[in-house]
């Protein structure tokens, strides 16, 4: 997408993987599976490393990374910090 669009700008919000991978067990026994803790660890370590992977080339005023527990503890300074980027 940003070779489709080189004036793009990204927000990139991201969770703590402890609290990611809970809520995801979390919701996978609520539809009575069985989750492997292992498994949706190691997708999230993928899909964030592979995430890094493709911004690091990037130019730092192009992508914004917003931690997610900053935005539910602070939404105000959040919120504007992503409105002015």
């Amino acid at each position: 997408m940003a070779d489709f669009y080189p004036n793009s700008k990204f927000i990139i919000l991201s969770r703590d993987p402890r609290d990611n991978v809970l809520i995801k067990i979390k919701r996978a026994i609520k539809k009575n599976r069985v989750p492997s803790t292992i498994f949706l660890a190691k997708t999230w370590n993928y899909e964030y490393s592979k995430l890094i992977q493709k911004t690091s080339s990037f130019d730092k005023n192009r992508c914004l990374k917003v931690k997610y527990e900053d935005l539910v503890a602070k939404p105000d300074e959040v919120l504007k910090t992503i409105t002015s980027f």
